[in-house]
């Protein structure tokens, strides 16, 4: 489909000007180029479990396998079909291309679709909609919601830190922030199945498929260094520096 759509779509051949078929967020940082991998290496090794995807039963990388190759060649061969620049791309990036309609799709989060249909900031007003990730062996997404808390072993004072979760975490004013436009996803499940925000939101519906086969970050402490390194590799693997076996063995 992104190759379909990458093409000189102007009535000026020639031109200069060129529609992409995807925006890609592959800037060296594991809420980005890391997202794009553990989706299909979810996908491809048919599991949602974050310890099982990275980690053996003693705890030893296990990305590097036939999975996380087939990930990366994935992510190379979608960099075909997107604009110059991607691999330094965050979500404003990727966000701003799809609203001016320089590319086709895009994989990003819901909030994506709070400013889609806002015409100070879109060109593509009711000329859009979402669907889930494609399925591999399973179907999967990662980092499906942009907003959570925890409260660290070595906080100050638990007890306050649990009154400001509870301050945040309200229904109502979680409602509010999520209509806000300030790009904040709901992080508890009732407002996706809230009948007046889907009337000004339905594709949350949609989105909410998705959280389900979410894949979450592996819950440890070395859990920001390990992906870090990941990151600087998978990006290796993509600009055609290593091969995709060799960059996951190493930083493995």
């Amino acid at each position: 489909v992104a190759e379909h759509f990458t093409r000189d779509w102007t009535y000026t051949p020639g031109d200069g000007k060129k529609f992409f078929g995807t925006g890609l967020m592959y800037d060296k940082v594991y809420a980005y180029i890391g997202t794009h991998f553990t989706t299909k290496l979810a996908a491809y090794k048919g599991s949602l479990d974050p310890m099982t995807l990275f980690f053996d039963e003693n705890l030893k990388p296990a990305f590097n396998d036939e999975a996380g190759v087939k990930a990366l060649s994935v992510m190379k061969e979608l960099k075909k079909y997107a604009p110059p620049g991607v691999m330094s791309w965050q979500y404003a990036q990727s966000k701003d291309a799809f609203y001016q309609e320089k590319t086709a799709m895009l994989v990003s989060w819901q909030s994506v679709g709070m400013g889609a249909n806002n015409p100070a900031e879109s060109n593509i007003v009711d000329k859009w909609w979402v669907a889930p990730m494609p399925k591999g062996v399973i179907r999967a997404s990662a980092d499906g919601n942009g907003r959570s808390w925890a409260i660290t072993s070595d906080t100050a004072d638990p007890d306050l830190a649990w009154e400001w979760i509870k301050f945040w975490a309200d229904y109502d004013r979680m409602i509010a922030v999520t209509r806000s436009g300030a790009g904040m996803d709901p992080a508890r499940e009732a407002p996706y199945h809230d009948s007046e925000l889907l009337k000004d939101f339905p594709f949350l519906e949609i989105v909410w498929e998705s959280i389900k086969v979410d894949v979450p970050f592996p819950v440890m402490p070395e859990t920001p260094r390990l992906f870090e390194t990941l990151s600087g590799y998978l990006q290796s693997a993509v600009l055609g520096e290593k091969t995709f076996k060799n960059a996951l063995d190493e930083a493995a």
